[in-house]
């Protein structure tokens, strides 16, 4: 989606290097994952003596296992011992902590609240869920602190993040998961960002009936959120998920509801076999250093010069190195000199004779500079090269007028590499040939330029705006509808009540009843669950996030998922540290770096702004305590209003005097906002019912300067 520079940057800090080594190794493959070093301690034993033996027994091997597992990873950390030297056991003692949350699920006692629901038997427990584990979405997540999405010798591939399902703290300020739109610079954008003046992707209706409909762009009014009752609605294109009275337009103009009475606008019935509109489905992707590169490549080889130049002096002749990059353009400008400092080629703009006139440009005649810039255009073979390459080509040498998008060159070598990443892209296109002028590539049809926008990123602007007017209509298939029960979602009012969310023509709800949750609560087994995280590491992915709501209610299936698993990489717990002793004994053999909330300074808020009921400050400190004798840790703590004093400085205090404070970091976040009840109930939690201000935040990060906790290159 967007480039994260910290991610590399933040690896130069020797503090971080220290405090996140063990990760950072593991993230290098430099050594295995606690899991993998699991998986090679145990006893020669047939599994299936697990089933007869009573829990006490199990606990009793975990204990001793536990410190052959220890013993074993302090001598792989220190470099005296490697994976290879120790071989694998027929009961390895993964297998055992899997057997063992599998006994706990009977009884569950996961977290603190200790329910005691037999889940095994379907019964839900505090957390709602019964014995399935349930995904609502797993992607490359790119908003998390900068050590963990890569870099320090990794390919910044961003954190592989998978949110579970389900909560046992219950805030009331809790954000919803997120669905896609499309941004006006036909980025896609998770509905959860989308801040009011944000511009996204509409529809425009004609005054005349046969009139086609127009994409347009409209400007975001106001954003809430509240909890409902959903449907998924799946079709041929994908699936949407929004409440009742919530209308889609059909192919016939006709708005569609599951309870048209109740749709702010007149509705027809909505039924299994109807065919909706379709527009375009959003994608997103990284840029990466590859695309830094490849977007340099296009650039540079559409509108730049690199040459060489003779000096005459004295009799002898001398040869220097000229590189020149002018353009009219000045978000052009700006995103090659930006990718250039990135990669290693700061250069200042300078203004430049072009013609008649005076423009802005980058100039150089440094031999370092210009070899640097020789190798930084050399062509790659990676998907993420050739998307940079087709996006710098396009602001260098495209256009998008009349009813086609254009790139012309005189180099056919530069059209064969476009027209190579358009085929792996997917993207159709025509290359057509003249006698009389220059030979270039067409896209034609709106869908194939939209996705060349969404797959590319060009960064000009004006050019981006070409299919504003256009008409990009398909249609879709309703092929089921089904009741997934309450949960939270998200209402956009904009400038003409229509959006487009997931690729579906939408209609604002007068009383703000828009409602997205994209793929929510679906159900993964063990299987399944290893191939999603097999699946990001593979694609480049620095961790495995496991996160939610909260992952601790499907620790069950997390634990036999990492049997499965055969690839390394770091697992990454990233929880509200409400785990029960149990389940903290499971996982400290297995987590390599944590990344745990902790909110609350004192009980007496803990208990007011969530579902209450529990030792909150107790529990989270004594867990935060294992979990740093066992992995490395960065600390999150969100700033609330109103709640410095009584819950952001006690928080600091403890980490100051309770733990290792030269071992971690921390977070100090002020993203906080009001969101679920608190938007739809400021009234009763007044104090938290507006975003921390400037003065607040200072506060939070002057004192933790004071008491000496590094927060600045996470926070």
């Amino acid at each position: 989606m967007w480039l994260r520079p910290d991610a590399i940057t933040v690896w130069r800090n020797p503090e971080v290097v220290r405090r996140l080594s063990w990760y950072r190794s593991v993230m290098l493959d430099e050594k295995p994952a606690k899991f993998m070093i699991c998986k090679h301690v145990g006893l020669d034993e047939d599994p299936s003596c697990l089933k007869e033996m009573r829990e006490p027994e199990l606990w009793s091997l975990h204990d001793r296992l536990a410190q052959e597992l220890r013993k074993a990873h302090e001598s792989i950390r220190e470099g005296s011992l490697s994976l290879k030297e120790l071989e694998k056991p027929r009961l390895d003692f993964l297998r055992l902590k899997a057997e063992l949350a599998e006994r706990m699920l009977r009884s569950c006692r996961f977290c603190v609240r200790r329910c005691g629901v037999d889940r095994t038997s379907g019964q839900k427990g505090f957390c709602g869920l019964g014995r399935e584990a349930r995904v609502s979405t797993w992607f490359h997540h790119y908003g998390e602190e900068a050590p963990l999405l890569g870099g320090g010798g990794h390919p910044v591939g961003g954190s592989g993040t998978i949110f579970f399902t389900s909560c046992n703290l219950r805030c009331v300020f809790c954000v919803a998961p997120e669905s896609m739109v499309i941004l006006d610079t036909w980025v896609a954008k998770p509905l959860a960002d989308v801040k009011v003046g944000d511009k996204i992707l509409s529809v425009s209706f004609p005054a005349k009936p046969k009139k086609q409909l127009k994409l347009t762009f409209v400007k975001v009014l106001a954003k809430f959120m509240r909890k409902a009752e959903v449907y998924r609605v799946r079709t041929t294109k994908g699936d949407i998920i929004l409440t009742a009275e919530h209308p889609i337009l059909d192919y016939r103009r006709r708005w569609l509801a599951i309870d048209p009475p109740r749709a702010p606008v007149k509705a027809t019935l909505m039924k299994e076999g109807m065919v909706v509109r379709f527009t375009v489905k959003p994608e997103s992707f990284v840029e990466d250093e590859d695309y830094m590169r490849g977007y340099l490549t296009g650039a540079i080889k559409g509108d730049g010069t690199m040459t060489f130049y003779t000096v005459r002096h004295g009799g002898r002749s001398y040869v220097y190195p000229y590189f020149n990059f002018v353009v009219k353009d000045s978000e052009f400008l700006n995103t090659v000199r930006k990718y250039l400092a990135l990669l290693g080629v700061p250069l200042e703009t300078k203004n430049v004779n072009f013609g008649n006139s005076i423009k802005k440009g980058l100039v150089s005649t440094k031999w370092d500079v210009f070899h640097r810039i020789e190798e930084l255009t050399e062509p790659r073979k990676s998907l993420s090269w050739y998307r940079g390459f087709l996006a710098g080509f396009f602001d260098a040498e495209g256009s998008l007028s009349g009813r086609a998008l254009r790139i012309p060159n005189k180099d056919e070598d530069l059209l064969d590499m476009a027209c190579k990443g358009l085929d792996l892209l997917g993207i159709p296109y025509v290359y057509e040939c003249y006698e009389n002028r220059l030979n270039s590539i067409r896209i034609g049809r709106g869908e194939h330029i939209a996705k060349f926008f969404m797959r590319t990123h060009p960064k000009i602007s004006r050019k981006l705006y070409g299919l504003v007017g256009r008409a990009i209509l398909t249609t879709a298939i309703i092929e089921d509808i089904e009741l997934l029960g309450e949960m939270p979602v998200f209402n956009l009012e904009t400038e003409n009540n229509i959006f487009i969310c997931e690729g579906f023509i939408t209609h604002n709800c007068q009383n703000h009843d828009i409602s997205f949750y994209p793929e929510n609560g679906v159900v993964v087994d063990d299987r399944k669950l290893a191939a999603i995280e097999a699946t990001l590491r593979r694609e480049g992915a620095a961790n495995i996030n496991l996160v939610g709501g909260e992952p601790t209610p499907n620790l069950h299936v997390i634990l036999a998922s990492l049997v499965r698993l055969n690839v390394n990489v770091p697992i990454l717990w990233n929880s509200n540290m409400l785990c029960s002793p149990e389940a903290m004994r499971l996982l400290v053999d297995v987590v390599d770096i944590w990344l745990p909330d902790f909110k609350f300074g004192n009980n007496c808020c803990a208990d007011r702004l969530t579902a209450g009921g529990i030792d909150y400050v107790g529990t989270v400190l004594a867990n935060l305590k294992l979990a740093q004798e066992n992995g490395d840790m960065i600390i999150r703590h969100l700033v609330m209003p109103n709640h410095v004093e009584c819950c952001t400085k006690p928080v600091l205090d403890m980490i100051a005097r309770e733990l290792d404070k030269d071992r971690l970091l921390v977070n100090i976040m002020g993203q906080y906002r009001p969101e679920h009840l608190v938007a739809r109930w400021p009234e009763k939690w007044p104090d938290i019912a507006r975003r921390p201000n400037a003065q607040e935040m200072h506060e939070a990060f002057d004192y933790a300067r004071e008491l000496g906790i590094l927060f600045e290159p996470v926070s």
